[in-house]
């Protein structure tokens, strides 16, 4: 069966939304490392900051700039497994309100500051 990445997540927790924001901050720093390494430039990385108003359906919400992109990531609260779950799962990552694969999150996130 094929989730729809909209539906609720269920058994969703907080503690687990803030480690799976922490890998992915993580990743992104590492891809704008790379990016500066391969093209000699990348874009000012503000550090994420909850933000407790985009909390809903078993996401958390967080915000932070990237060059002059303002970000939004609404994160799932379940163990890294699932949020690796593409085609089953609904655990899917929000960014700016599009929902998007684990995998994918933190490319599409960068080309946001393009």
């Amino acid at each position: 069966m094929i989730g729809y990445p909209g539906r609720p997540v269920e058994g969703s927790t907080v503690e687990l939304a803030e480690r799976n924001m922490r890998e992915f901050v993580a990743t992104l720093r590492e891809q704008l490392a790379l990016e500066v390494r391969v093209h000699g430039h990348s874009a000012e990385f503000g550090e994420p900051v909850r933000d407790r108003g985009l909390d809903g359906a078993g996401r958390y919400g967080w915000s932070f700039s990237l060059g002059r992109a303002r970000v939004s990531v609404l994160m799932p609260g379940v163990e890294p497994a699932r949020l690796a779950e593409v085609a089953s799962s609904p655990a899917y990552v929000h960014v700016n309100g599009c929902p998007v694969p684990w995998a994918e999150a933190v490319h599409h996130t960068v080309a946001l500051r393009r």
